[in-house]
């Protein structure tokens, strides 16, 4: 038995949904088991079979096996790649902890396709998942007023200088979608 944990809501985040859910589809007629806003949260062992624990919002919160395999990406050693382009701004964004309560002020100080830096009243812990709504630049949308709503993950948090109320936070883009304005 085969189950597949992936924390985004699906499969292949590159590819354009109907292709990301055709391949969910496909490895779910071979018995894959594919469990999509699943966040991996631990490891524990259990007589010979490892345990992952997940954080998720359908399903069991454990998965059982007898063995584990990590992703390519997580296996090979890593090679140097290049930074996308930052963009230096000064845009407002709101921010909350995924699917929680409600939203923080804050601004962005940089942006690139791949993560952004931004000041805000609340200090968030590494690894926290955040939803965080602002309008894109053209420069790496493409589109004009593109507002979006982006998931993402805290990879880094500083306290600012004590007089300072705001902390800086860098976040690594998992995922945006833009919102339609009427």
């Amino acid at each position: 038995e085969v189950t597949i944990i992936e924390m985004s809501g699906r499969l292949i985040q590159r590819e354009d949904e109907d292709v990301s859910s055709a391949i969910k589809e496909i490895l779910e007629g071979e018995s894959i088991t594919v469990r999509l806003n699943a966040n991996c949260i631990g490891f524990s062992k259990r007589g010979a079979a490892i345990v992952a624990h997940v954080d998720c919002a359908a399903g069991t919160p454990e998965v059982s096996g007898t063995a584990t395999r990590r992703s390519r990406a997580q296996t090979q050693k890593p090679t140097w790649v290049p930074r996308a382009r930052r963009l230096k701004l000064d845009t407002p964004v709101r921010y909350r902890v995924k699917n929680l309560g409600g939203w923080y002020e804050g601004v962005i100080a940089n942006l690139s396709q791949s993560g952004v830096l931004f000041q805000g009243p609340q200090r968030l812990s590494d690894n926290t998942l955040v939803e965080m709504v602002f309008e894109m630049p053209e420069e790496i949308s493409g589109q004009k007023n593109s507002t979006v709503l982006c998931q993402a993950r805290i990879i880094r948090a500083k306290e600012g200088p004590e007089d300072a109320e705001d902390a800086g936070l860098a976040a690594s883009i998992l995922d945006y979608k833009f919102l339609h304005q009427k």
